[in-house]
């Protein structure tokens, strides 16, 4: 798609229909979405991208949630890939999932990928994305 708005630190967000800022986080959240709608084949219509939610007086704001039966199924937390995952990484995916409640969680920098399937509360390390 071209556009005259586009430049070099810009880059076309899909799924949001728009221009963002090209930042080196923004860069992995972009290959993520592609990986998911074009390998994955998820409907980019469920599909939600930093978008907040209020808990309390604390807003939350998400990288990737996406949706099956209109109930958060997937939390995706990127980081760029200069930035080396920690623990205290997952522990900001899993605040988030504290709320949405959804059944799998991915840890990503564009490098290191970390997926746990999230059964009765309790973390199983996943290979791979579960395809729907």
């Amino acid at each position: 798609m071209t556009n005259h708005k586009s430049s070099a630190n810009k880059i076309w967000d899909r799924i949001r229909k728009k221009w963002v800022l090209r930042t080196p986080e923004e860069i992995v959240r972009q290959q993520v979405l592609l990986y998911l709608t074009k390998v994955l084949h998820l409907n980019p219509h469920l599909i939600a991208i930093e978008q907040q939610i209020q808990v309390a007086k604390r807003i939350l704001r998400f990288d990737i949630v996406i949706y099956k039966e209109k109930t958060p199924w997937i939390v995706v937390e990127c980081k760029e890939t200069t930035v080396q995952l920690t623990q205290s990484h997952l522990s900001q995916l899993i605040s988030y999932n504290h709320y949405l409640k959804a059944n799998i969680l991915i840890l990503t920098n564009g490098v290191d990928f970390f997926c746990w399937d999230v059964i009765n509360d309790k973390f199983i390390v996943l290979d791979d994305i579960i395809k729907p």
